[in-house]
């Protein structure tokens, strides 16, 4: 978003995010730093005005109509897949990440 823009979220989806990447960005009287994610309410307008040149990405849709599992890094419709998820992890079956082949973070226990 180029600095001074501005961008009224479209109010048609259930649920709704921003992920700002780089920049500043003001929703109402809330200033939004960079790495920041904001979830709004299903209802209601919002807008999002760029204080500086701004880097942004939006999320929205309809829920998924499954329930979702949440644990750590790992996100599943399925306790199962989750519990396998993190046998997984301590044994190393997940791939290194190019770049950064030299750190391995613990699962928490």
């Amino acid at each position: 978003m180029p600095v001074g823009s501005r961008l009224m979220l479209p109010n048609e989806y259930k649920q709704r995010a921003l992920y700002l990447l780089s920049g500043k960005l003001r929703i109402g009287d809330t200033t939004v730093e960079p790495l920041s994610m904001l979830v709004f309410a299903e209802e209601g307008d919002v807008i999002i005005e760029a204080e500086i040149p701004s880097h942004v990405m939006l999320l929205g849709g309809d829920p998924l109509p499954e329930q979702r599992f949440i644990w750590w890094n790992f996100v599943s419709s399925s306790e199962e897949r989750i519990v396998q998820a993190k046998a997984d992890w301590k044994t190393g079956r997940f791939g290194l990440i190019p770049g950064d082949e030299k750190e391995f973070i613990p699962l928490p226990e």
